[in-house]
């Protein structure tokens, strides 16, 4: 199976689950956003995901409002 029927799969499966429409692509986002959360290091996702500087991590990390809340939480 090549890179357009597994973009096609992952379109049907997002449509049998009542789920917009995703692109392998979206993933890449979220994976990278979603280990920042966890609290991996910036180089090593940096790493994980192939980029070739820490400025494409933080253009592919995503700062949501619970992120913001969590890190004023992080005052107390």
């Amino acid at each position: 199976m090549g890179e357009s029927g597994l973009g096609q799969a992952l379109e049907r499966a997002c449509s049998r689950i009542d789920l917009p429409a995703y692109r392998f692509h979206a993933l890449r986002h979220t994976f990278v956003t979603e280990l920042l959360r966890c609290g991996a290091a910036a180089h090593a996702v940096k790493a994980l995901a192939g980029h070739s500087s820490l400025a494409v991590t933080e253009r592919y990390a995503h700062v949501g409002e619970r992120d913001l809340r969590a890190a004023i939480t992080t005052l107390s």
